[in-house]
Parts: structure tokens; sequence; C-alpha cells
């Protein structure tokens, strides 16, 4: 996404290989948009259906061995119902 009044960068994403479902990747950096990177703000994820999305932040996983402080955050969740009206 680009500020069109001077063409500046503002966010961007960039879909990563995942086995069953979509994953993004959600950063403040134009060149560098993998997890390592300072700008990296978290990750957009979906169901195998592609009906249910969820965004997260740069937190970690909560498996096996986490620290309760450093793991991610749900911000927010989409999702889709079909209609039959």
């Amino acid at each position: 996404m680009m500020l069109s009044s001077n063409q500046r960068y503002l966010i961007g994403g960039q879909k990563m290989n995942a086995l069953g479902s979509a994953h993004y990747t959600v950063t403040l950096e134009a060149e560098d948009m993998t997890k390592k990177a300072p700008g990296y703000l978290g990750k957009i994820r979906s169901d195998s259906s592609g009906t249910e999305y969820s965004l997260f932040d740069h937190g970690e996983n909560p498996g096996a061995g986490f620290v309760i402080e450093r793991v991610r955050n749900q911000y927010a969740g989409v999702y889709y119902v079909a209609y039959s009206g």
C-alpha cells in the first residue's frame, strides 16, 4: 500500500508457502518482508477452506516450551458465511 499523494510506502504483505492454508506476512519494510525484518508486524493466516482469517502479531507460537510473555496475540478474525438468500 502506498500513499497516493507522494507515493510513500506504508505497509505491505507477501504470501508465504504453507501447506493447507494461506499465510501472509505483514510488514512496514518494502524490500525485506521476512519475519526477521525490523518492520515485521505479524501475519494473516487462513483455515484450509479459506473462510476464516486471523491476524496475529509478531509473537511466538504457543507450542511446547513457550514463554507466556512472548506468545503471539490474535488481533482480528474475519469469518465468511455462505448466504443463501
